[in-house]
This record gives C-alpha cells, sequence and structure tokens, in this order.
C-alpha cells in the first residue's frame, strides 16, 4: 500500500492527461461536479494511473489519484460479481472491446453492498497519446432528491434541510399548501395532463421562491415552502399568493382549472432533528385545516401555548411512545350487552398518557394516527394486547367477544390478513371470539378487495362488524354486496332519536333491512333509558353506551362482568 500510495504522487494528475493538463483537469472537475450521484473516471491505459471523482472517494475509494484502480476496486465489488467485471473489463484492457458495460453490487464505505451500473469508453489516442479508458459509475443506492414529476425538491431534500436547521440553529418558517381535486383532474383528463398541470403549478410557484426560499414537494398533493424566520404577515402573504394561483391561474386544453388548498404555517427552531415527527405535524394540521377550518391558513409558533401547538406536541410525544414499545399506551373496554341485559362482549378502545401530558383524550390523537405510517405498528400492539386482555375474560363466559377497531391503512397492507392469524396463534384466544370492527373509511375499499378480506377473516371464523354504519359512502349499497356479521349504528341517528322523528324511521329501517339479510344489529349511544326504550321496540341484539357503562379498564371490566353474572343478568 505504501509504495502505491507513492506511485500515486509522483504520477498523480500528469500521470492521468499527458497533454493540454490544465483545460482537461478543469473539464474533468467541472463534470464530476454536476454529476452528484454519478462518479466519473479517467484511466491513462499506458500508465494505469487513473483520476476519479471526489464523491466516489467519500464513498467507496482511499484516494481520488490511483494506481492500478481496477484491482482496487475489485476488493469493492460483491465476490459473486467480481468474475463477469473481470471478463466485461478485461475485454477493454486486451482490446477486443471498446465499451465497458455492467451492473454489479459494490459495498460502500458503510459496509453495504449497493447495486451499481458501470458505463465505459477506451478513447484511442492520436499519434503517441496514450489509450484512455473514460466513463461513469452510477450509485443506485443514492436517494435522489428531486421530485420527477414536478422538478422541485423532494421529501428527502427536506429532511435534509431540518437536518440543516437542527444542526446550525437557525429557525425557519414552514408554509404547506395541500393541494386537492386531483382525483377529479386525473378522471377527467387523465393522468398525463394531471402532472401537466401538477407542472405547471410547481413553476408558477417556484416564481415566488428566491434564493433564501425554497420549495419542496412533499408526500401526496402537498408541497411546501421553507422560509428564513420570518413574521406572520410575510408568511400570509405568501400563502396569499399561493392562493390566488391555485385558484385563478391554471388551466388545461384551454379550459381554467380551479383546485382547492388547506394550508399550514410552521415556525421551526430545531429543536427536535427527527424530520419525520415534523413531517407528521404538518400532515395533522392540514388535515386540521381541511375538518377545522374549510381550509385557511392554521399558524403555529413554538413560543405560543396556543390549542395547535399543544396538539403537536401530544403528537410527537404519541409518535416517540409508539417507537418505544409503546409505552404509555392503554386499552379500555365498553361492555356490550345483548336484548335481555347479558354482558356478551366488550369493545377495546385505546387510551394513552404520559407525565408531561397526562391522560389524553383519544380525539387528540387517534384522527391523526390512522393516517400516519406508524399506527399499523400500533394496531397490531392494539389487537395483541386485547387478545390477552380477552382471554381472562373467556374462563367464565365462554361466548364473550372482544371487538377491535381496524382502520383503513391496516387494511391496506397485504401482510395484515396474516399478521391478526399469527397474532391470534400467539394468544390463542379463539378465532371465533374475534370482531373486528371496520371503520368508515374501511368501506372506501376497492369493493372486490374488501370483498376478499371479509371472506378471508369469515373462512378462519373471524367476524367482521361495519362500525359508524348509515354515514358516508354509500353504507346500504354496501350491505348489498358484501356480508357483515354485524353493523353498529351511527351515533348521530340514536342520539337524533330523542327529537327527531326521521331519525326513528331511519334507525328502524336501517334495523328491519339488516335482519332481512341475517345481519346482526349492534346499537351505540345509548345513554339514557329513553334510548334504550326506543331501541329496545325496534328489536336490536346487542347495546352499547354510557347507560350500560362507561369505557372500563380491564380489572373494572372483569368486576362488571362478575356483578352482572352475580344479579343474574
Amino acid at each position: 500500500m505504501k509504495q502505491r500510495d507513492e506511485h500515486a504522487k509522483k504520477y498523480e494528475a500528469e500521470g492521468v492527461f499527458d497533454d493540454n493538463y490544465g483545460l482537461e483537469t478543469r473539464l474533468f472537475d467541472a463534470l464530476s461536479m454536476t454529476m452528484r450521484h454519478r462518479y466519473l473516471y479517467v484511466c491513462n491505459m499506458r500508465t494505469n494511473m487513473s483520476r476519479w471523482s471526489k464523491s466516489i472517494v467519500q464513498d467507496y475509494l482511499p484516494g481520488e489519484y490511483m494506481f492500478d484502480a481496477g484491482n482496487i476496486w475489485l476488493q469493492c465489488i460483491h465476490p459473486d460479481d467480481r468474475q463477469a467485471y473481470l471478463d466485461d473489463i478485461g475485454n477493454v484492457f486486451n482490446g477486443k472491446s471498446l465499451y465497458h458495460d455492467l451492473e454489479y453490487r459494490a459495498k460502500d464505505a458503510n459496509g453495504n453492498y449497493v447495486r451499481c451500473t458501470c458505463n465505459g469508453y477506451r478513447l484511442k489516442g492520436v499519434g503517441e497519446e496514450p489509450d484512455l479508458f473514460v466513463g461513469t459509475i452510477q450509485n443506485h443506492g443514492v436517494i435522489e432528491n428531486i421530485d420527477p414529476v414536478t422538478s422541485l425538491y423532494n421529501v428527502y431534500e427536506f429532511l435534509n434541510q431540518v437536518k440543516r436547521v437542527h444542526r446550525q440553529h437557525v429557525p425557519v418558517d414552514i408554509l404547506v399548501l395541500g393541494i386537492s381535486g386531483f382525483h377529479l383532474i386525473n378522471d377527467t383528463y387523465g393522468y398525463t395532463n394531471g402532472n401537466k398541470l401538477l407542472l405547471n403549478l410547481a413553476q408558477q410557484l417556484q416564481n415566488l421562491a428566491t434564493d433564501d426560499i425554497m420549495l419542496f414537494r412533499l408526500n401526496g398533493m402537498k408541497l411546501a415552502f421553507m422560509l428564513p424566520c420570518s413574521s406572520r404577515s410575510a408568511v400570509r402573504e405568501l400563502y396569499e399568493t399561493a392562493l390566488y394561483i391555485v385558484k385563478n391561474e391554471l388551466s388545461l386544453e384551454g379550459e381554467p382549472i380551479r383546485l382547492y388548498i388547506a394550508a399550514s404555517a410552521v415556525h421551526y427552531e430545531g429543536t427536535d432533528e427527527d424530520g419525520s415527527t415534523l413531517l407528521s405535524e404538518l400532515d395533522y394540521l392540514i388535515e386540521m385545516s381541511k375538518r377545522e377550518k374549510n381550509g385557511e391558513l392554521i399558524y403555529v409558533d413554538e413560543h405560543h401555548e396556543d390549542s395547535p401547538r399543544h396538539r403537536l406536541d401530544v403528537l410527537g410525544a404519541v409518535k416517540r411512545s409508539i417507537l418505544n414499545n409503546c409505552e404509555g399506551f392503554y386499552l379500555v373496554y365498553q361492555p356490550q350487552v345483548d336484548f335481555l341485559g347479558r354482558v356478551i362482549g366488550a369493545e377495546a378502545l385505546l387510551r394513552w398518557r404520559s407525565i408531561t401530558h397526562g391522560v389524553v383524550p383519544p380525539n387528540e390523537f387517534i384522527p391523526w394516527l390512522e393516517n400516519d405510517i406508524s399506527f399499523y405498528d400500533l394496531g397490531l400492539w392494539i389487537l395483541r394486547q386485547a387478545l390477552y386482555d380477552g382471554l381472562g375474560l373467556l374462563k367464565n363466559n365462554p361466548v364473550f367477544t372482544i371487538s377491535v377497531n381496524i382502520s383503513y391503512r391496516q387494511l391496506e397492507r397485504e401482510s395484515f390478513l396474516e399478521d391478526v392469524l399469527d397474532i391470534l396463534a400467539e394468544t390463542g384466544f379463539p378465532a371465533e371470539n374475534l370482531v373486528l370492527e371496520f371503520t368508515e373509511h374501511c368501506r372506501t375499499l376497492e369493493p372486490n378487495r374488501l370483498q376478499y378480506i371479509v371472506n378471508f377473516f369469515n373462512d378462519h371464523k373471524i367476524r367482521i362488524a361495519a362500525d359508524d354504519f348509515g354515514t358516508g359512502y354509500s353504507a346500504l349499497m354496501l350491505l348489498r354486496s358484501i356480508h357483515f356479521d354485524t353493523i353498529k349504528i351511527d351515533q348521530n341517528f340514536i342520539r337524533g332519536m330523542l327529537s327527531r322523528n326521521a331519525d326513528k324511521v331511519i334507525v328502524n329501517t336501517i334495523i328491519d333491512c339488516a335482519h332481512k339479510l341475517d345481519t346482526k344489529v349492534c346499537v351505540e349511544g345509548v345513554e339514557n333509558e329513553d334510548l334504550m326504550h326506543i331501541t329496545r321496540g325496534y328489536e336490536a341484539e346487542y347495546y352499547q353506551g354510557y347507560l350500560i357503562a362507561k369505557p372500563l379498564e380491564l380489572a373494572a371490566l372483569k368486576a362488571f362482568v362478575e356483578g352482572k353474572e352475580m344479579a343474574g343478568e
């Protein structure tokens, strides 16, 4: 190695470029700096001295100038790929081929094998000039930081900038625009035109950026500006300009196109390097803007103790809890009784508490969690914990059922079906005592996919309930094509029966329809005797609500069930 290093020092650039040294070296420098994810190399085939881009030195090689680099690079290549490399590169050096074109795996500085593509060409010298072997190596393990549709910086570059803010302690303001309406554009004009419209929007918004302002495309249809620390009025002015463009400056095929946006802005001081948590918080604020503010801008400042900031603090803590083996989460159970008042099961409900925030109401974090990738792992924890808890309740009541809410995100995962079976096998909980409650958004799945999932669980004796039945997504149409074991009527209809006759008619009709389709009905939200009296008259099978019992922790649930049994109910 020492002899090789001395040899390299002797030749350095002169050994690679014999003539026109200054011009060729500067050209090499320029090209290597402009090819961010491709490594450039030039080898003097007379001296076997080569020069390489500085970027490959950081990732793979010991130096920018190397003697006999082919054999040095060979040591980086995966053992299974070395012979193919030797054969192909050998054909170039022995004159059988002018071209080198090969894909193989190479070990990087972190010890990981990454797929690379090497393209090279033997450039014949004229007269006394040496032949040069010139080419590039593309590292496919490098994550691109440019979105291919909009040509904006993507979410990976956004996370890099978040790390920079954390490292340099330079506060920024982040303005996020959530664009709505593209699904209709794609359905009407096609995805190609939809991408053209998105590119047009990105280009117009890019005109608002300066040397200090960066524009990114985040996940989905979200665009984000990152500004140096700015006043609220400056952020709002940028938002209003972007809003005008979205509403008035877009067209397709000569027709004006109007999209809709929800917006949020955060003053971020880099207190937390975890960019994924910041992304989740921004997603949550966009959803809050849609649900609570009709798309209006929501601004959150780390120094203000306002409600959105508090929610973001809670969400960050909740996500860290999930990563820490779901620490702080626990389950409570709301009993379900039959027509005669006998306890036949309980619904598992998620709760969370911490030393800092105490017990946090579920509506402060569950709507956000259901849209976050981390919910999948939490969902499996909920199912596993509920089944372990349920085993103790089955000893004296073998028909007792445990109901667990299932989200759209869980059903999206191909692995979810087998994960449920694995947890049943792990816990030993009987499949026939498990009820999976599909929330309203689950019913937006493609009908054939939803039918397959229901059939799969039914084949394994797992029962399926349609939660919040009666609202959204053509609930009655769904009954025509998919058989649920139970439907749980939306609580809004139940509570409305005390003041609106229409709600009584609707509930009675739903129960009657379900019975004719051999489907049982659970009435939720039974909070007083009047509601119980009305719904009993409609002969629903199951009842759940505060009149029967509030959600109980496991020990209290066991005591409640035992008390009912002793009372003969």
